[in-house]
């Protein structure tokens, strides 16, 4: 089970829902794929990193955290996407250029829900071993986000039409 993030108001025109051709779907989602802001798609342990993220770094508020971990249509609308895509592009190529890490290295490193920037093999070292019991706040130990993928959603919230929904 995954997240699909879409534009509101999608470019790409969409087959009609009863088409079963399957060349024709694969067509419409290669081409979702390389529109910026179309649509991004990501596993359940990929995107629950992302809300918890832009949560502590004070762009999610705490009454809103809970929508954004549903896949049920939840709506951000475009002025608030571009925001947020504004900020984790600046927040990612700052730290990026103050360690001096360039954008085809991006895949190497993770940001931790401390919003630290550390390289996956950083990240692995620090993290706390899981046990029962363990205080929720430990729990985030276990997840990271992938500078690549947290770029990929940044230029995703800057470039979708009308906002996007959560899906």
């Amino acid at each position: 089970m995954g997240f699909s993030i879409w534009a509101v108001e999608p470019q790409v025109k969409q087959p009609h829902f009863e088409n079963d051709d399957a060349d024709v779907w694969s067509k419409y989602f290669d081409k979702c794929y390389v529109t910026p802001g179309e649509y991004f798609s990501v596993n359940s342990w990929g995107w629950r990193p992302i809300p918890a993220l832009l949560h502590r770094m004070g762009q999610i508020p705490d009454d809103e955290l809970q929508s954004w971990g549903y896949n049920d249509g939840y709506i951000i609308e475009e002025k608030r996407a571009r925001k947020i895509g504004l900020f984790l592009t600046n927040i990612i190529t700052s730290a990026a250029t103050t360690r001096g890490i360039k954008k085809a290295d991006y895949k190497e490193y993770c940001f931790n829900m401390d919003g630290r920037l550390m390289s996956w093999t950083e990240w692995e070292m620090n993290k706390v071993d899981w046990y029962e019991g363990m205080p929720r706040r430990d729990w985030d130990t276990h997840y990271a986000i992938g500078l690549n993928m947290l770029m990929d959603f940044a230029v995703f919230c800057v470039n979708c039409v009308g906002g996007f929904k959560i899906q």
